[in-house]
């Protein structure tokens, strides 16, 4: 039942992204999509590493897990993110739009 949930929430997540992409009208490469599928996968294990450790009593794998599990995702997205900021040029501040 957890497996469900949690396939149920990455594939909203999916969905909202692709939705978020559509209206922001951004093209991606082929590569950019299986890295992007690549990293939903690892937080489908992730998330599933720590539940089975949660419910096995084994509290500090579950937590190590997390730590290694949610430390490369976040790694990933921040990598993911300035490649994508260096490609459309600096992006205006918020401070610099709002005063406008």
């Amino acid at each position: 039942m957890v497996l469900l949930v949690i396939g149920i929430i990455l594939g909203i997540l999916g969905t909202k992204l692709w939705d978020w992409k559509q209206a922001k009208q951004i093209r991606l490469s082929i590569w950019q999509y299986i890295a992007g599928a690549v990293w939903l996968i690892w937080v489908f294990f992730g998330c599933v590493f720590v539940v089975l450790s949660i419910g096995e009593g084994e509290s500090r794998a579950a937590s190590l897990g997390a730590l290694i599990f949610g430390g490369v995702a976040l790694l990933a997205v921040i990598l993911v993110r300035q490649l994508y900021t260096r490609r459309k040029g600096r992006a205006p501040a918020v401070s610099d739009s709002a005063s406008a």
